[in-house]
């Protein structure tokens, strides 16, 4: 981070809302009364290369305000030009103009904003993968390739729906959550200074992303029936509510105080009705026998290792 007694300095930036403006949050000591910001987006180009181009100047009169408690002498200013053609995380500096007192302009570090990617899904875990780029701060004359300074951010929060779901230290930048319930959802991250939701200190918001979650919903199976029907040949009946086109049916048994094991399995029934006959039990009529089901998920012709419900 820029050093606390240097002219003008880059406190943070958020990304604000699609189409991702952003919100540069920065601080000019207090001692200076007059000048001019000059304000800086750093532009790539496909093969790598990049500039530096002007978005604006503002007078010292006219820069706006910013409430950041306990930080003096703090503006803010919204990009809100960014072209389509500027992929992010987005990169920033400033400089500053005295007035012509023989004063060398003064520049902050870069700022790198912090970017959510498209969340993925698995499906048997119903985990929402989440994967951003860090915020950084690079030194600017050996930029791109320069060394990153120390943030002042302790976490990443992350949250779901607008809600506070969980935080990571800053070496992270990738979480999985389990969902609660299908549905739209939206995400975000949050550097924080300080790792409480409503008091983080300094902050540096990530955009937002939205996307849309289901899976097949299905009861817990019930077995209703098991009928002797030969010398090693048991035939059970059950039913299951749902989507149970979705699940494949494993059926298992045992005998008190021994390991369920393998009877055999209904790959996506049409119908309700579970209806399945286990041949070949050695020592059927030596006790007493229990059968469970278990159903597993299939996620693009892939079973679920694990079950997503096994009947009582």
């Amino acid at each position: 981070m820029a050093r606390s007694d240097a002219a003008i300095e880059i406190l943070m930036l958020n990304i604000l809302d699609e189409p991702n403006d952003v919100q540069i949050v920065f601080r000019i000591r207090e001692d200076i009364v007059e000048g001019e910001v000059l304000f800086y987006r750093i532009e790539f180009d496909g093969g790598g290369s990049y500039s530096a181009v002007e978005i604006d100047v503002l007078d010292f009169e006219g820069l706006e305000p910013f409430d950041l408690p306990d930080y003096q002498g703090v503006y803010v200013y919204e990009d809100q030009g960014i072209p389509s053609s500027v992929v992010p995380p987005y990169y920033y500096y400033l400089s500053f103009d005295f007035p012509e007192q023989g004063t060398p302009d003064a520049q902050t570090r870069i700022h790198r904003t912090i970017h959510l990617e498209s969340p993925g899904f698995d499906l048997c875990t119903r985990e929402v993968n989440l994967e951003w780029s860090s915020y950084q701060i690079i030194t600017f004359p050996e930029f791109p390739d320069g060394e990153t300074e120390a943030l002042p951010f302790s976490v990443y929060q992350v949250f779901v729906n607008g809600s506070f779901a969980a935080s990571v230290g800053m070496e992270e930048t990738s979480l999985d959550l389990v969902l609660e319930a299908p549905g739209l959802q939206t995400f975000s991250v949050r550097a924080a200074e300080v790792d409480h939701p409503s008091e983080p200190g300094l902050y540096a918001e990530s955009n937002t992303r939205q996307a849309t979650f289901s899976w097949p919903e299905l009861d817990e199976p019930v077995l209703t029936k098991a009928d002797v029907t030969g010398e090693a040949s048991v035939e059970l009946h059950g039913h299951v509510a749902g989507d149970h086109q979705q699940y494949v049916f494993h059926f298992e048994r045992n005998r008190p105080g021994e390991d369920f094991i393998a009877a055999g399995q209904i790959d996506r029934p049409s119908f309700g009705e579970l209806v399945f006959v286990d041949e070949g039990v050695d020592g059927l009529d030596e006790g007493i026998w229990y059968y469970r089901v278990r159903a597993h998920l299939v996620d693009d012709d892939q079973e679920c290792p694990e079950p997503a419900v096994t009947s009582g």
